[in-house]
């Protein structure tokens, strides 16, 4: 969640808007606040990501790049990155979708 151009929290999931009085239910009422949220760096290396989200029992973190929000990680996101790397390793299609190599 955005207040302007600076992020004040995120959303746990679209089913916390669900429920019982949904038509009036505000996302700030059911967000998760920044200071609960894992930051993470674009440059941050991954294995460091997941260790700060499971540090804060965080299913999510916000990326930033110097001070303004670049994109949202979940764990899911993480996890089907190593789906992908994984099967790419075993079938030796390493950087196929990368053409610089990474990934």
């Amino acid at each position: 969640m955005l207040d302007g151009p600076r992020p004040v929290g995120i959303l746990p999931s679209p089913r916390s808007l669900s429920g019982h009085g949904w038509a009036t239910v505000r996302v700030r009422d059911r967000m998760v606040p920044l200071a609960l949220v894992p930051l993470l760096s674009v440059d941050e290396p991954a294995p460091e990501a997941i260790l700060a989200m499971v540090e804060a029992h965080a299913a999510s973190a916000l990326v930033m790049d110097h001070g303004h929000l670049a994109g949202i990680v979940s764990s899911h996101d993480i996890t089907e990155a190593l789906k992908v790397g994984s099967q790419r390793r075993r079938t030796g299609d390493v950087g196929a979708a990368h053409p610089a190599g990474r990934g």
